[in-house]
């Protein structure tokens, strides 16, 4: 198989898995359970994110970016050309925050605020000074128009992916995403 056949069999993996992941992410934000939630968006983003990034960088490259979303994001941002991205960049910020979470050590040690915001609506959070426990966020709304700038960004038709998973799945994937191609 030549390289560039191979780059583009690993991008689409990556773009697989992304869905994969951002789908049971929006299953696990309905039900409001956290921290878990946040680690599947932060997979579902990482896993986007390499799948543009496949395109043009080598594996040995991509996994020395690890997981680190703030990274991979300005990768991201610097191959897709668009200025507009950027303002999506206190979300990836937020987000990377939950790799913190991703074992219990952490939450055992500092505790843990989560919230989750369904339908655009704010979560309320703690406005108290003091010796508070770290906040963590979910904007979902806001993580659906990352998502859709991501395939649009990366001149991809999320209906490929996310039309290939059960149909019992496809009813937790915004209307809007699907019909972006």
């Amino acid at each position: 198989m030549d390289e560039e056949k191979r780059k583009s069999r690993i991008s689409e993996g990556f773009f697989s898995l992304g869905s994969s992941y951002y789908v049971v992410a929006r299953i696990a934000a309905q039900g409001f359970l956290m921290p878990i939630t946040g680690n599947l968006y932060h997979h579902a983003i990482e896993m986007l994110l390499k799948g543009r990034l496949a395109k043009e960088m080598s594996s040995p490259d991509l996994k020395a970016l690890g997981h680190d979303l703030a990274q991979l994001w300005e990768h991201f941002k610097v191959l897709a050309g668009l200025s507009s991205l950027g303002t999506f960049d206190p979300l990836i910020l937020e987000l990377q925050q939950h790799e913190r979470i991703r074992y219990p050590e952490r939450i055992v040690d500092e505790g843990m605020q989560a919230s989750v915001s369904l339908g655009g609506a704010p979560a309320p959070r703690s406005l108290t000074p003091g010796d508070q426990p770290p906040s963590y966020h979910i904007d979902v709304d806001r993580l659906d128009q990352l998502v859709a700038s991501i395939f649009r960004a990366s001149s991809v038709n999320p209906a490929f992916f996310f039309g290939a998973l059960h149909p019992s799945l496809q009813e937790h994937i915004p209307r809007t995403l699907m019909d972006q191609s």
